[in-house]
């Protein structure tokens, strides 16, 4: 029978004959380990995944052409057709300077 009593999670021994408590310590000797495989097959390792960074897209409005309506305005176009075509082209200028303040916000920082 043996003298000693080892107590393996601790990392002690206990020696029953001269009452002496011996403490083993162990030291790392590097901090990346080396693993070796244990058996003769093929070792996978597999890759480490990161999250993928998202980046939000910068949206701006498209630039485009609207096609310009021209309605001739002879001396046989009724009078009230006339002023319909005038009241349209004040409303598409009304328009169109809604459009350029707007735009003009979206650019100054401070809005």
């Amino acid at each position: 029978m043996s003298n000693t009593m080892p107590d393996t999670a601790s990392n002690t021994t206990f020696n029953t004959t001269t009452h002496a408590l011996t403490t083993r310590t162990t030291t790392a000797t590097s901090a990346i380990a080396t693993i070796e495989p244990t058996s003769t097959e093929p070792t996978t390792i597999m890759p480490t995944t990161t999250e993928p960074t998202t980046t939000e897209p910068t949206t701006t409005a498209p630039t485009t052409t609207e096609p310009t309506i021209t309605i001739p305005v002879t001396s046989k176009t009724p009078k009230k057709l006339e002023t319909v075509v005038e009241i349209i082209r004040e409303l598409r200028n009304e328009i169109d300077v809604m459009m350029d303040l707007y735009d003009s916000e979206d650019e100054d920082p401070n809005h």
